[in-house]
C-alpha cells in the first residue's frame, strides 16, 4: 500500500527570481543542494521535477599537496616538450 501525503508552503521569490524550497519539502523528495531539477511550464503552474546529480557532475575533496603535484608535473612536461 502507498500513501501519498502532499505538503504544502508558501515561499517569495528572491533575488534574480531565486526559489528558496524549505528543508522538510527538499527533504521529503530527496533533494540536496547540487541536484539538477527539471522545471515545467504548463497552464499557468510551475512545476519543480527532482533528477538527482546530473551525469558528469563530480565532487571531490582534494589537498593543496594534490593540486601543487598536479601543477609542477604539467610545468615539467611543458618545459621537455618545449626543449
Amino acid at each position: 500500500m502507498v500513501i501519498s501525503v502532499c505538503m504544502i508552503r508558501r515561499v517569495r521569490i528572491g533575488k534574480k527570481n531565486m526559489v528558496y524550497i524549505p528543508k522538510e519539502l527538499a527533504d521529503a523528495v530527496g533533494v540536496r543542494e547540487g541536484d539538477a531539477m527539471l522545471v515545467k511550464v504548463s497552464s499557468g503552474k510551475i512545476e519543480l521535477i527532482p533528477m538527482g546529480k546530473t551525469e558528469g557532475e563530480y565532487w571531490a575533496e582534494v589537498t593543496l599537496e594534490e593540486i601543487e603535484s598536479v601543477g609542477e608535473e604539467l610545468s615539467e612536461r611543458t618545459l621537455r616538450s618545449n626543449s
